[in-house]
């Protein structure tokens, strides 16, 4: 090995340990900020309720008011007011509309739209309350595609969106849906069979209104 070779060696190693000392310094800050934080309520963790519905659009006051920042695998909006604090959105709409919210009980949708944050659309219930809602809708069982009633789109208008490269913001202009259903088709966190056949595109651009947290629950 010649000397530049040893002095490349010896800076990938140092960067590699400084990598993993800030890594593991993130962890344990992470780890005492849960802490600090493990016992507040929501009402106590959500002090900037302006910022929070800032990011909930509310242009359909009838309909379902979508959460537009960052989402779970499953569509549910996620919303962190502090550090080491990370909430469902439908709850903390819950908490705020209501002034507070039982931790034991669930936060149901009567829209079954995860990222909707419409207080209208929202009720308690208990596990099994959640559970007789789920089996009474089919969702036990779910119909995807087109054949469930409540789709919005056709599989080929789907398949478009996926292999479309404007913003998300303006593919749901051109096909009439949200921008944040843009993302989740494009993401493949719905219409999956639409797609399945369709190559793996790399990571997209995110637009307005597009999930920016990828993490899985």
């Amino acid at each position: 090995m010649t000397t530049i070779e040893q002095r490349r060696e010896c800076q990938r190693r140092y960067r590699e340990r400084n990598i993993e000392a800030r890594r593991q310094d993130n962890r344990e800050r992470l780890a005492r900020y849960r802490q600090q934080h493990a016992n507040l309520t929501i009402l106590e963790s959500v002090t900037n309720v302006d910022a929070f519905w800032s990011r909930v659009d509310m242009t359909d006051q009838s309909g379902c008011w979508e959460w537009q920042g960052a989402r779970t695998d499953r569509g549910y909006g996620v919303y962190a007011p502090l550090p080491g604090v990370l909430l469902r959105t439908h709850r903390v709409a819950y908490a705020l509309h209501n002034n507070g919210i039982d931790d034991d009980l669930f936060v149901c949708h009567t829209c079954d739209n995860p990222s909707c944050c419409n207080p209208s659309h929202l009720f308690l219930g208990t596990p099994k309350d959640n559970n007789d809602d789920k089996m009474a809708k089919g969702r036990h069982n779910p119909v995807v595609g087109e054949h469930n009633p409540q789709a919005k789109i056709t599989a080929e208008k789907a398949r478009l969106i996926y292999l479309d490269e404007r913003t998300n913001r303006e593919i749901g202009q051109a096909f009439g849906v949200s921008a944040s259903l843009a993302s989740m088709i494009r993401n493949r966190y719905i219409w999956t069979e639409a797609t399945a056949d369709l190559p793996s595109l790399p990571r997209r651009k995110t637009g307005a209104g597009s999930p920016a947290y990828r993490k899985k629950d």
